[in-house]
């Protein structure tokens, strides 16, 4: 059994981290308030199932209700093990549709074998269809007296919100580096492996809040074989730099010194560092910089150690907050091009190049400040106007008229420089160069939107193309974003729209027509010649299209037809009269 399992905490004093939440539970069983629906909503391995099991072993432990379940009763090993008959352990990616949902209501009035209540814990509840959602709205709201609900998820938007009113909500945050070091410790204690304090602490800030990451993490190194786990081990195993390495980089890359930087990033690479642990790395210990030059506390830092506090300080000083922001911000849009491209080491290299080109800002500030106050810098010196003298004036003399411009030059006091060469306004761009049959990429308006849906959809094959053409305005409700109307008679055509293969089929569709991505919303108005007859003047083959449409649509309500599209994930292709042969 591996780690994460084997030290699953079995009550809520060994939940790490979430002491909120443990608190809140406990008190209400100890004052007899426990709901009959709860939420669990968090990031993954925060602890959100081991809640939910420890939850129900205190409330069906033979000694409880309780906030504190022995662990030694049958209930209670049964649970932990996920084997109780009472506390039903569902799979909410797996068992999403109407059906079993039927079936859970089915079996939930029926009472428990042999403990106080039963309970369904339901993970990933999320991925739960619109219709399955609906169909436990009653059940949900006025459950038998014992049943529970404990729904577990890492996506609460997904949720309707009928759902999520009738539930107790409790939000699991992140856990603390320091609170993982003390599980991981022991941990290995236990297992009776040495740990070096950095090392775990390393594994600690890889897992990002996660304790299962975290016990994941220690479980490959614990595999690796190692007689102690050490600080170079755990760079070893997660393709991570060694701290001097990122301090060396940090050092040159703020100094300036782009080959120096050059140099130790290729040596990096060289020992099989990924590009984006790198940046992440180099990220972390410029946010700790950044921390130290705006007067953060010592406390706040993630990376960079006790003892060279003072050396990361003289650091930030010298860089200056300005230069590590913005060395912070490239870092940041680097690592999210990162994920897009198979360039790793080119773009690493470049983002390095690029903060060594970030001198000076600082001093930037201060002389576009002093030019908006309309002087000149006082510590510049390639500006110096050369003193002129006063005119003398006596009473008598007649007035002087002003110099001429040049006897006042402006000029520098050092050796003149050379003289600018001014370019030639440039020439005007050549059209874009079009490839030769590659058809010009379509631009959507306000006011050509609604044309260029149709011609896109008029190409779509299959049932996805005779629904689509069905729209009758099209409105830009936002970037990349399009709102499609359709009348009610075409209510059944916006629900097969709205289905995630339909949606992908139609975006691709815009990508090749217009090379970008679009979102696509469905709106359904009342149709204005709903129940007046049809048209008499209609052509045949338009005539003959709305009569398959038509046809179609009263397929898909068939409840056998709706049964063998959700069971083979298929869609109607065509309806055949029952009258042939």
């Amino acid at each position: 059994m591996v780690v994460a399992r084997r030290y699953r905490p079995q009550s809520f004093g060994e939940l790490v981290g979430q002491q909120r939440v443990a608190t809140a539970l406990g008190n209400a069983i100890a004052r007899n308030r426990v709901g009959h629906a709860y939420l669990f909503t968090g990031a993954r391995g925060v602890g959100k199932t081991s809640s939910a099991r420890i939850f129900a072993k205190a409330l069906n432990c033979v000694k409880g209700p309780t906030a504190t379940p022995c662990n030694e009763c049958e209930i209670c090993e049964s649970v932990t093990a996920g084997e109780d008959v009472d506390v039903l352990e569902i799979d909410g990616a797996s068992n999403r549709g109407i059906e079993e949902i039927r079936q859970l209501r089915a079996n939930i009035n029926v009472r428990p074998s042999r403990a106080r209540f039963k309970i369904y814990i339901i993970d990933e509840v999320h991925m739960f269809t619109k219709e399955a959602f609906n169909a436990l709205l009653k059940t949900l709201e006025e459950p038998p007296d014992h049943a529970k609900f404990i729904f577990c998820t890492t996506d609460p938007e997904r949720i309707p919100i009928t759902v999520l009113s009738r539930c107790q909500r409790f939000d699991f945050g992140g856990i603390l580096p320091e609170d993982i070091v003390g599980r991981l410790r022991h941990i290995v204690d236990t297992e009776q492996v040495p740990a070096d304090d950095e090392a775990l602490k390393l594994i600690a800030r890889r897992a990002n809040g996660s304790m299962r990451d975290s016990q994941s993490l220690l479980e490959q190194i614990l595999a690796f074989g190692d007689s102690q786990i050490t600080v170079e081990s755990v760079h070893r195993l997660l393709g991570t730099a060694d701290n001097q390495q990122i301090v060396d980089l940090a050092g040159q890359v703020l100094a300036s010194d782009a080959a120096s930087a050059l140099q130790t990033v290729h040596a990096v690479f060289t020992e099989g560092v990924d590009p984006g642990q790198l940046l992440e790395q180099l990220l972390r210990l410029f946010r700790d910089l950044m921390v130290l030059g705006s007067g953060g506390s010592p406390d706040l830092l993630q990376t960079i150690s006790p003892g060279a506090v003072d050396q990361a300080q003289a650091m930030a000083t010298q860089a200056g907050l300005a230069k590590l922001l913005a060395a912070v911000q490239c870092l940041d849009e680097t690592l999210v091009r990162l994920h897009r491209s198979t360039y790793g080491q080119v773009l690493a290299e470049a983002a390095v190049i690029r903060i060594c080109q970030l001198n000076d800002l600082e001093s930037l500030g201060t002389l576009i400040a002093t030019l908006k106050e309309g002087g000149l810098p006082a510590k510049s010196a390639s500006i110096t106007p050369r003193a002129v003298e006063p005119q003398k004036k006596t009473v008598d003399s007649p007035p002087v008229a002003p110099p001429a411009p040049e006897t006042i030059p402006i000029r520098p006091v050092d050796p003149p420089a050379p003289p600018v060469a001014v370019d030639p306004p440039p020439a005007p761009a050549p059209p874009p160069e079009i490839v030769p049959g590659e058809a010009p990429k379509l631009v959507i308006t306000e006011k050509n939107a609604f044309s260029v849906w149709k011609k896109i959809v008029e190409d779509l094959p299959g049932l996805i193309g005779d629904y689509a053409r069905q729209g009758h305005a099209v409105a830009i409700s936002g970037p990349n974003r399009l709102v499609v109307d359709f009348f009610s008679t075409y209510n059944s055509a916006v629900e097969a729209l709205r289905r995630p293969r339909s949606q992908e089929v139609l975006e691709k569709a815009f990508r090749e027509m217009c090379g970008d991505s679009y979102t696509i919303d469905f709106r359904v108005l009342e149709d204005p010649n709903a129940g007046r007859k049809p048209d008499q003047h209609m052509s045949p083959e338009r005539s003959a299209q709305e009569g398959r449409l038509r046809a179609r649509l009263q397929a898909e309500q068939e409840p056998f037809v709706q049964k063998a599209m959700d069971l083979f994930d298929a869609e109607v292709s065509g309806v055949r009269d029952s009258d042939a042969s």
